[in-house]
């Protein structure tokens, strides 16, 4: 009695699908993004017989179907996924302050360097909250001056959800007129839907449009740039297209202590 064709699941290793019969027995595997049915009846008439091979090729029309259908729901939920804009930030002194030794608002700790020096971390208050809500919106980034030993820890603690290739380092770093600029084109976005959030002017010498400067964090706790002024500006300015403008058209009214450059 030939199977019938019940599912088809995916195995979330290299888009493979296995087609299953109504007994839940394994029956074909389909690789890579066009299923190849000269590899599969091959493999078949290795490990089936011939009415098991006769049943692949009647069901042919109706696996690519199905094969379709998956792949069109995926690109969907990817570009569902995708977020219209994107947010780079350095981390010390805009996001966190860190310290060789500990304090009553340390954070964190991590290790580096060659003698695995242990560094203190202090998240500028309302981070946490700062962070998810601004990663319903944007596409997070990070752009740090530090290196990679240093930052990657830190990272992980403060937003273990952001990618390493949305992260770059002292080494991406270019050195002009004696700042360690950031050039936004690294991440291959677009200039007009990319804002870099930095407590240094000179960061952001390439693509100053593309800036906002905070005021440095030192440790105090009853800092509020992040939840009382930065996280405004941004959730009214991407409401919108046209972000770089309407950040400079809503600056003063809800972010008077942030740094702007107008062309």
């Amino acid at each position: 009695m030939n199977p019938s064709l019940t599912s088809i699941r995916e195995t979330n290793i290299n888009k493979n699908f296995i087609l299953l019969d109504s007994s839940g027995i394994q029956h074909i595997y389909i690789t890579q993004m066009t299923p190849d049915y000269g590899s599969l009846l091959q493999h078949l008439s290795a490990h089936q017989n011939s009415t098991d091979i006769e049943y692949i090729e009647k069901v042919q029309n109706d696996v690519s179907e199905k094969f379709t259908d998956v792949i069109e729901k995926e690109e969907k939920d990817n570009n569902l996924n995708e977020k219209k804009y994107s947010i780079v930030f350095d981390l010390d002194n805009t996001l966190i302050y860190s310290t060789i030794i500990p304090t009553e608002n340390t954070s964190f700790s991590v290790q580096c360097g060659p003698r695995n020096r242990k560094v203190y971390i202090q998240v500028r208050p309302g981070l946490q909250d700062f962070i998810r809500r601004i990663s319903e919106i944007f596409d997070i980034y990070f752009f740090t001056v530090t290196h990679k030993d240093y930052s990657r820890q830190v990272i992980e603690r403060i937003a273990p959800f952001v990618n390493e290739n949305h992260c770059f380092y002292r080494e991406d770093c270019i050195f002009k007129d004696g700042y360690e600029v950031k050039d936004l084109r690294l991440l291959n976005k677009p200039l007009s839907r990319t804002i870099m959030v930095d407590d240094i002017q000179g960061s952001c010498l390439l693509q100053p449009f593309n800036s906002i400067v905070i005021p440095p964090f030192y440790g105090d706790p009853n800092d509020d740039i992040l939840q009382g002024e930065l996280l405004p500006l941004l959730l009214e300015s991407s409401k919108e297209d046209e972000l770089l403008l309407n950040i400079r058209k809503y600056v003063e009214q809800l972010s008077p202590h942030l740094l702007l450059y107008y062309k």
